[in-house]
């Protein structure tokens, strides 16, 4: 009698297995730091799926491990291959302050240029240089981020770390500001937006944030108030039949 392997169990009992295995919760994709080592700010689950496995379970496997968790993205290199990035459905990106500095101060020397090509001998001028240009170079990388991941139906920008990278200024209304006037999604914009790690006076910036984003893509709006009437509309459903099982053992207590 041939020997059962897992690949003889019928495929819907094999997807079932998936989900249970793969459904991991958050899982935070490794931030490369400047020695090209993989390393996680905040800890969490590391990237990892099945290993070990034939090349058939490493084919069915990937969509349940993408689709059903919530990744945390600390770098703009991903470490996951295009083809697997799009199965993904929640995300989160963090905007922090180190995301460019150590590469962004090696790049500029002291004396330097103004963008004139007048030289700069002040040192307090130079700081101020670097600085600046600091900050545009950071918002960049937070801006592709964005970019690369505005396929997802859930998208939460964590700005808790949200600052120059020098750690002396927030950059909220900054980067808002700059997506606001700047990015637009070509096809689908995420159907939620949510914002988290934001100061008490930075909240008025972020409703109007996120009120222009509605106005921008009406149709996520619509989508979610569809989505909220079914749910609404399934527990409805839920209340009466839990009332008319109550009805129906009172009918059988009294029979």
């Amino acid at each position: 009698m041939p020997s059962l392997g897992f690949m003889s169990l019928p495929r819907e009992l094999r997807d079932m297995i998936y989900k249970l295995a793969l459904d991991l919760g958050t899982i935070y994709v490794p931030w490369q730091d400047y020695d090209g080592k993989s390393v996680k700010r905040d800890g969490g689950k590391p990237i990892g799926l099945i290993w070990g496995v034939n090349k058939a379970i490493q084919a069915e496997a990937p969509p349940f491990f993408y689709r059903q968790n919530r990744f945390v993205f600390e770098s703009s290199s991903y470490q996951i291959s295009w083809e697997n990035l799009h199965l993904i459905r929640d995300a989160c990106i963090p905007f922090h302050y180190a995301d460019e500095g150590p590469r962004m101060e090696e790049a500029y020397e002291f004396p330097a240029e103004d963008e004139d090509g007048n030289p700069i001998t002040d040192e307090n001028q130079y700081q101020l240089l670097v600085h600046n240009e600091m900050i545009y170079s950071v918002q960049d990388t937070w801006e592709s981020r964005v970019n690369f991941l505005g396929h997802v139906e859930h998208l939460e920008i964590d700005l808790t770390q949200c600052y120059c990278t020098s750690g002396c200024c927030r950059l909220v209304e900054d980067i808002l500001g700059r997506l606001g006037r700047r990015y637009r999604w070509d096809r689908n914009a995420p159907r939620t937006i949510k914002f988290t790690g934001f100061e008490d006076y930075e909240e008025g910036i972020v409703e109007d944030w996120i009120n222009r984003y509605y106005e921008m893509y009406p149709q996520v709006k619509e989508e979610d108030e569809d989505e909220e009437e079914e749910e609404a509309d399934e527990e409805d459903e839920e209340d009466e039949e839990d009332e008319k099982d109550e009805e129906d053992e009172d009918d059988q207590e009294e029979a």
